[in-house]
C-alpha cells in the first residue's frame, strides 16, 4: 500500500517540529549566537546554511536564536557571524556587562 504524499509530509513536519523542541530543551532557551535567554514570543528559527543558499529544513540545519541576532545575521556566514558573537556570549555567561560591538557587516555585504 503507498502512502500519500500529504500523509507522509504531516508526519514529516510533526517530526521536525518535535527535533526542533527537544533541540532547544537541551540548549535551555538560549540563542544560539549570544546566549540570550528565549522567550518563547522572542524565539526564532535560524538557519545554519540559509535557505537561499541551498540550505534546508532539516533539523541539523536549524538552530534558535533571539529575533535581533536572525535580523542581524541575514544569510551571511555562519561561523563569522558566531565568532563575531562570541564576546557577547562569553560576557554573558559569566555575569559581566555585555560588551558593545561594532554593526555587524557582513562580508558579502562589503564589510571585512
Amino acid at each position: 500500500m503507498s502512502v500519500k504524499a500529504s500523509t507522509f509530509n504531516k508526519k514529516a513536519r510533526r517530526h521536525a517540529a518535535d527535533m526542533h523542541t527537544r533541540k532547544n530543551r537541551a540548549h535551555s532557551f538560549r540563542c544560539h549566537y549570544c546566549g540570550a535567554q528565549l522567550t518563547q514570543e522572542a524565539v526564532t528559527r535560524e538557519h545554519i546554511r540559509p535557505l537561499s543558499k541551498g540550505g534546508d529544513d532539516s533539523s541539523t540545519n536549524i538552530v534558535f536564536a533571539c529575533r535581533c541576532c536572525n535580523l542581524q545575521r541575514g544569510n551571511s556566514d555562519y561561523d563569522l557571524f558566531k565568532e563575531y558573537m562570541l564576546p557577547v556570549k562569553r560576557a554573558r555567561a559569566a555575569g559581566l556587562p555585555i560588551p558593545a560591538l561594532p554593526p555587524y557587516v557582513s562580508p558579502a555585504r562589503g564589510g571585512k
